[in-house]
């Protein structure tokens, strides 16, 4: 059974109760592991489970409700008030507490997979991100040491393929620090994204520059991580990580990143500016693509209440009178709070958020964000000047064909509200 450790972390949050200059201190609660252990439950029913095993998850997932509701009750508050992602991931093991398990048919996931260890990788993806980071000048200007350095990963990447097919599995069975290692390196191996990787570290090189006269003791790396970015201090040298959702990220915002890290928090202006960034669709778009590099071959398309299958065929028959031919078909397997699709072009994948597969979700909304990323598909995504030119006015004019288009645009706003989103 996985185990997950839980410990209370509260933290304050300072709101203004009207226009009274009294500052009203709110208590909330934060549960580590909460998410991750929804993470897992959910990952083991997506890969399939023996009905034997359904009876000790039920009763897993009813301990760590149990647990949640002990923490919140601890702390003077409710389960739904916890931060959006935790208050997520405790309805759904609530639910699955009170035996909504996934029924068993045609549809269900292959046999359950395993955690595959393999050793090191983490360990030497973290060695190409410091050899950017070292090397960043003479890699952005020479092409023939971005290929060297491309065949290098590469030949790493077919390494853990290898690795991987050897004891019949797949690189999406990977424990999930492995897992984001190797879909970092799969994404940075697509396209131009590695040119596009130097040019961001390049931009923040340059905001670290400006913010601090110490920069040589400092040195930045992007990586595909669940936080937005971590500091680390190693006696004399500083190390910045980011998240590599800054990728199309201007100077403007590096500048306000850098100058949250450095100064351990920045000023409320700076904060701002990253949290909308991170709330954009260049942010959310850089994780799904990294996430799809991983994704199950056989993966189901059907989720605990939506048919992906179902709502393409649906909407490609109302909107698109059968002519756009079916991509791949996912969930995602994280929470999101803002957006809720994309479509990778590089591997015509349509990827739509697990936070649409609820009881709460109507069918219609679910089509909307079909739609939305079929019309994608169908328009395309160029990169201009670092910045990518998804929503064109064009698009927006085939957007808002969808025959509830203003009600379903309310409805996933009010979803982006619940879920926490600014």
């Amino acid at each position: 059974m996985v185990r997950s450790p839980f410990g209370p972390r509260p933290y304050q949050v300072l709101n203004l109760a009207g226009k009274s200059p009294n500052v009203l201190n709110i208590m909330t609660l934060r549960i580590r592991g909460l998410v991750r252990a929804f993470n897992e439950v959910r990952a083991r029913l997506q890969a399939g489970i023996p009905p034997a095993e359904a009876h000790e998850l039920r009763r897993y997932a009813g301990a760590i409700v149990e647990r949640v509701e002990e923490l919140c009750a601890k702390f003077g508050t409710k389960p739904t008030e916890l931060p959006a992602p935790s208050r997520k991931a405790y309805r759904y093991l609530k639910e699955l507490e009170s035996n909504r398990m996934p029924s068993s048919g045609k549809n269900s996931p292959s046999p359950s997979r395993s955690v595959l260890k393999i050793s090191r990788v983490v360990k030497i993806t973290g060695l190409f991100s410091k050899r950017m980071w070292d090397e960043l000048a003479p890699l952005l200007k020479s092409a023939e040491s971005r290929d060297h350095l491309k065949s290098e990963m590469q030949e790493f990447v077919t390494e853990i393929e290898k690795a991987c097919s050897g004891r019949g599995a797949t690189p999406s069975s990977l424990g999930a620090p492995s897992r984001r290692a190797y879909c970092w390196l799969k994404f940075l191996l697509d396209g131009d994204n590695l040119m596009l990787h130097l040019s961001a570290l390049d931009r923040g090189r340059s905001a670290l520059a400006q913010r601090t006269p110490e920069s040589d003791g400092v040195e930045l790396h992007m990586a595909n991580m669940n936080s937005t970015w971590r500091r680390r201090n190693r006696g004399k040298l500083v190390s910045l990580k980011s998240n590599e959702g800054f990728l199309y990220a201007d100077e403007i915002v590096w500048q306000a990143l850098i100058g949250s890290s450095v100064s351990r928090g920045g000023d409320g202006k700076a904060r701002g500016v990253v949290n909308e960034y991170i709330e954009s669709e260049e942010f959310s778009g850089v994780l799904f693509e990294m996430e799809s590099h991983a994704r199950l071959a056989d993966e189901s398309t059907a989720g605990r209440v939506h048919s992906l299958d179902k709502s393409f065929d649906r909407v490609n028959t109302v909107y698109f009178s059968g002519s756009i031919r079916k991509p791949q078909l996912c969930w995602n397997n994280v929470i999101t709070s803002r957006k809720f699709g994309h479509y990778e072009s590089a591997r015509d994948t349509v990827m739509l958020s697990i936070s649409l597969d609820d009881t709460a979700v109507p069918e219609e909304l679910v089509d909307y964000v079909m739609y939305h990323e079929l019309l994608h598909k169908k328009h395309g995504v160029r990169v201009t000047n670092g910045r990518r030119m998804a929503h064109t006015s064009a698009f927006r004019k085939d957007e808002k064909r969808f025959l509830v288009y203003e009600d379903a645009v309310a409805k996933l706003n009010a979803l982006a509200r619940r879920h926490g989103a600014r």
